[in-house]
């Protein structure tokens, strides 16, 4: 914004590290020229001149900060991130480094998943007020929903969604979260993000199925807490049950209640991770009454038992 220019007026320190590259007298008198011209700027004289800066451009005063070169790198990372480092953060497939939180987040947006995606986040950002003129907190937050606009493409790249059609929705929410400056509007932006690639992600998925089974696929998903046979579902869109059984498993690869059964077994591991509910009760809430039977069919897809599944997750 301010420079090229020297916060000292010695200048001979930065002519010594040219020497490694056997530069002529000329080239090392055109460098001494160069760095005679740049103008010296002490704390004092930037200080004033964000002053004014600031004091055109906003009404109210804001504060702002030095922050010497060497301890650039002990801030917290996310904090410190520029929009560029925050996005090769991600991009850079560190996912290693991501909270398991935000592992929910990128998992439950894969799965296509709004709902457990929706309550990660509000772990992650809990809605607080925050003053649409506190300008430096405004940006911190920006900055967040950058980084998780970031993270929720990358999602989407390892579903295998068009990089195309991903940039596109990126660039959209990138927009929408630099043209904001209301703290609300941001906040519920991000839920907005959620749907959205949940969407792009479970539409993807889907792309390639028939319509019937496109509409079983998401009926059982929305349902799962309820009763569902092959049956109901049959009656529900006005097919037999043989037939409905066919064309899902020729499709699917798998057959209709083989499905329901990983889709159960799927959220029960969320609810085991995620919560304190009882067993039972998590049972229930995934369509099996019958908590022996889910302790069978549990352990027949995790190689282990709820109760061993949750004390080694938690």
């Amino acid at each position: 914004l301010l420079g090229p220019y020297l916060l000292i007026s010695d200048y001979k320190d930065l002519l010594s590290e040219y020497n490694q590259y056997d530069l002529n007298l000329d080239e090392i008198n055109a460098l001494k020229n160069y760095h005679k011209d740049l103008p010296i700027l002490n704390k004092h004289k930037i200080s004033n001149i964000v002053k004014i800066i600031l004091k055109n451009i906003y009404t109210k005063n804001c504060k702002f900060k030095f922050i010497e070169k060497n301890n650039l790198f002990n801030l917290k990372s996310k904090e410190s991130k520029t929009h560029r480092e925050l996005i090769s953060f991600i991009e850079s497939d560190y996912l290693e480094k991501i909270s398991a939180t935000e592992y929910k987040l990128f998992f439950a947006i894969r799965q296509g998943d709004k709902l457990f995606a929706s309550k990660c986040f509000d772990k992650l950002l809990p809605q607080t007020n925050i003053n649409s003129n506190d300008f430096v907190n405004i940006r911190d937050y920006k900055n967040k929903l950058i980084y998780y606009n970031t993270l929720l493409k990358k999602a989407g790249e390892l579903e295998g969604i068009s990089t195309v059609h991903l940039q596109s929705l990126y660039n959209t929410n990138l927009d929408k979260i630099e043209l904001s400056n209301d703290f609300n509007e941001l906040y519920n932006l991000i839920f907005n993000m959620i749907v959205d690639y949940c969407d792009t992600i479970s539409d993807h998925k889907l792309k390639y199925y028939s319509p019937l089974v496109k509409k079983a696929i998401n009926h059982i998903n929305l349902n799962l807490n309820n009763d569902l046979c092959v049956k109901d579902l049959a009656d529900l869109f006005y097919v037999s049950p043989t037939y409905l059984a066919r064309l899902f498993k020729k499709e699917v690869n798998s057959s209709i209640v083989e499905y329901i059964n990983t889709q159960r077994i799927k959220q029960s591991t969320c609810l085991l991770k995620d919560s304190n509910l009882p067993i039972h009760q998590i049972s229930q809430m995934v369509g099996i009454s019958d908590y022996n039977y889910f302790s069978r069919l549990f352990k027949k897809y995790m190689n282990k038992t709820p109760s061993q599944y949750r004390k080694n997750n938690t």
